[in-house]
């Protein structure tokens, strides 16, 4: 079956709206189809969902025996992962505990961001949120003896990186590794530096609820600010590149705290925050992919003047694109690929080699105060050229695998920032 096809049986098995579910569609599957299925799930990182789904329903009796082990069997390893990543933040914090403790006294506070705490606090139970990483949110003064944290518990940074020239270009550190866990992400703030929209960090840290996450204290987003990030993630971050799971994680974090959610201060909030689009159309996507239980008033306060649909679906294909194509064009490429004036396009490329020094020194092991900086720029330009001259040619020459995708890209983009 074609992959278009497979996205309707997806969408019905996953909506917690039982109504829309159309038990036809999903016995006439063939074995084939299954196995498909089971494959776009787990790109777009439900499947541990999908299998809780078609048991609490009772539809398990229509999927083949083999498909039906296979998603057990991812549904036992990926709970057995969050339990790992549960054990790894409880001795990453206990660490901070034994010696992260500023000269003035002040105990270095850790908020837990998306993954854990959906996974533990969100859900029906820790099996059914996918991981890739562990992101926690420090303040900013505490971001070195983090790093020192995370080392002494056995991780390493994934390049050679200096905080003052993360702290300049990125929302988070250089990321740290330990081969048999993943990685780490320390943040000091949800939004890179110089984009139009911005958050204000000291009022999270205000906002934070206290959280216990595998028997120590740490701290969440407040609700609200959970949801917000969430959208923010998946619009304005990833271009909806990064498939279904945030619809879902929006979804279900509504339906376990929709009565605490100020659905005014959300508004308010993302208005403040430059973060209106993003924030309508990542809730407005939740809602008719997976049944989210959005307020059609918020919807209707939050929607932008003279709306067009059609971005709708943009964004929805934009969902479902296969995620090595949508790996293989970012962001900056599709923004510069798009340009229809030559000059424009190569100002731009231009632009992308010749970066600002503090952002060549986080690519390349050297200080931004360097002399030897002025030595990399020769080495950026081959670099641009090796990682996406093919699939800039591909553009160019309307391959029809990359152009859609990277005009739906550059599409959200421009709409994303109007």
């Amino acid at each position: 079956m074609e992959r278009a096809k497979l996205i309707d049986p997806l969408l019905d098995s996953l909506h917690l709206n039982v109504n829309p579910l159309d038990g036809d569609r999903l016995t006439a599957l063939a074995e084939t189809d299954w196995a498909a299925l089971v494959a776009l799930a787990t790109e777009q990182k439900v499947c541990p969902l999908l299998y809780q789904r078609l048991k609490s329903r009772g539809l398990d009796s229509v999927v083949p025996d083999t498909t039906m082990q296979a998603l057990q069997d991812f549904y036992f390893k990926n709970a057995a992962r969050n339990l790992r990543l549960c054990n790894e933040l409880k001795h990453i914090v206990e660490t901070l505990s034994a010696d992260g403790v500023s000269p003035a006294g002040e105990t270095i506070s850790v908020i837990v961001l998306k993954g854990l705490h959906l996974a533990t606090q969100v859900y029906d139970n820790i099996a059914l949120r996918q991981m890739g990483d562990l992101d926690l949110l420090v303040p900013e003064e505490h971001l070195g003896r983090t790093a020192d944290a995370l080392v002494a518990s056995g991780y390493g940074p994934a390049k050679p990186y200096s905080i003052d020239v993360d702290v300049a270009v990125s929302r988070h550190l250089t990321a740290f590794i330990k081969s048999e866990i993943g990685e780490v992400e320390v943040h000091w703030t949800l939004t890179e530096p110089n984009q139009p929209y911005t958050i204000a960090v000291d009022a999270l840290w205000a906002r934070a609820i206290p959280l216990q996450i595998a028997g120590v204290d740490v701290l969440g987003l407040g609700l609200d600010d959970l949801l917000l990030h969430l959208c923010l993630h998946t619009s304005y971050q990833h271009q909806f590149a990064f498939g279904l799971r945030p619809s879902c994680d929006i979804a279900y974090l509504i339906q376990r705290h929709g009565a605490a959610l100020d659905w005014r201060a959300v508004q308010q909030r993302a208005e403040t925050w430059g973060w209106e689009r993003g924030v309508y159309l990542a809730l407005r996507l939740a809602k008719e992919l997976v049944g989210a239980a959005v307020p059609d008033e918020v919807l209707r306060q939050l929607e932008p003047p003279a709306f067009e649909e059609a971005i709708v679906a943009t964004a929805k294909n934009q969902i479902f694109a296969d995620r090595a194509a949508t790996r293989a064009v970012p962001r900056n490429l599709a923004q510069l690929m798009g340009r229809n004036n030559l000059w424009a396009s190569l100002r731009d490329f231009a632009r992308s080699v010749f970066i600002p020094k503090v952002v060549l020194a986080k690519k390349y092991p050297v200080s931004p105060n360097s002399p030897k900086i002025y030595l990399y720029y020769p080495v950026r330009f081959k670099d641009v050229l090796v990682r996406h001259g093919r699939t800039a040619w591909r553009i160019l020459w309307k391959d029809p695998e990359i152009a859609p995708l990277t005009k739906r890209t550059r599409d959200l983009l421009e709409w994303l920032s109007q």
